[in-house]
């Protein structure tokens, strides 16, 4: 039982954090495009 719930959460935290570096390599890839990438940030953060 614990095994599993241990299990459960690396993947969820792995997914956790693909999901952040993927939005933070967008922020840096639309540096120049500031209303894209706060309308991006907001929509990651929510």
């Amino acid at each position: 039982m614990f095994f599993s719930v241990a299990m459960f959460l690396v993947l969820y935290f792995n997914t956790y954090l693909v999901t952040w570096i993927s939005c933070i390599l967008v922020l840096i890839s639309t540096r120049g495009r500031e209303k894209e990438r706060d309308a991006l940030f907001i929509s990651f953060a929510w």
